[in-house]
């Protein structure tokens, strides 16, 4: 489990590094993203986190596209779309919580599963949904500005 463990680390060192040469996360966010995606293992597994992955993907890839016609409309992520702590937290901390909760009280995964899929999901089809809607979408409905 230790070297599992280990190696874990060591390949979230490396995506979170890539992230950040990439432009699509800060230093910081890198940091927090660590946290998130370590929880998200300990408590989930390798599925939780490739999970986890493919939301910073997906994400990451449906905000960098089509960047400056987002810019114009006034939709486009902020931080040249680079994503920040509050980004993270607010797209992570279920799944962080659950996994390292999980992890805490040494339960088993089959409880934690549900929950911590059904948090990523939300939180891609947010992401995506948001940031593809805005281009593509007939009707637009910003939920901070109504």
């Amino acid at each position: 489990m230790l070297v599992d463990l280990v190696c874990i680390l060591a390949v979230l060192l490396l995506a979170a590094w890539g992230s950040v040469r990439l432009r699509w996360i800060t230093p910081t966010g890198a940091l927090a993203g660590l946290w998130v995606a370590t929880g998200a293992y300990l408590g989930g597994g390798g599925l939780a986190l490739l999970l986890l992955g493919l939301f910073f993907l997906l994400g990451s890839l449906s905000t960098k596209w089509k960047k400056q016609p987002k810019e114009q409309m006034g939709v486009a992520q902020q931080q040249g779309g680079q994503r920040a702590v509050p980004n993270v937290l607010a797209n992570g901390l279920v799944p962080a919580l659950l996994g390292w909760w999980a992890w805490w009280l040494q339960a088993p995964e089959p409880w934690v599963w549900p929950m911590l899929a059904a948090a990523v999901a939300s939180a891609t089809s947010d992401t995506v949904s948001s940031e593809l809607g805005s281009l593509y979408g007939r009707q637009f409905w910003d939920v901070r500005t109504g």
